[in-house]
């Protein structure tokens, strides 16, 4: 289930029989504190298995500073795309900007 961006959703009831949550993670300090908020009130209602996807990346340098400030595991990292923004310009689809998007995403589902 994809659900909005933020926490209010986890006191809602709409997490019953979630087996693990995908928190996505931007690189900056206020969305890698939010997704600290979000693994602990998942532990609190019982959602044990936490992970976190990075987004809009743009160095390994980033990848590596905001893998040490998360609690839970990264489990994948998606480069930053400027495709992604003209699609979003343009109201068309982000894999019709970028073809490589859509093998990430591709791969991603197979990790899951």
């Amino acid at each position: 289930m994809d659900m909005e961006a933020g926490i209010e959703h986890l006191g809602r009831g709409t997490t019953e029989n979630i087996d693990v949550l995908i928190a996505v993670v931007e690189p900056n300090l206020r969305s890698v504190e939010t997704v600290e908020r979000i693994n602990r009130l998942a532990q609190d209602i019982g959602i044990k298995n936490n992970v976190a996807v990075l987004n809009k990346v743009k160095s390994l340098r980033e990848k590596q500073i905001i893998e040490e400030k998360l609690s839970v595991p990264l489990i994948y990292t998606i480069p930053y795309s400027d495709g992604v923004g003209e699609a979003d310009i343009k109201g068309t689809s982000a894999y019709d900007e970028d073809e490589e998007l859509m093998k990430m995403m591709l791969e991603l589902k197979k990790k899951l």
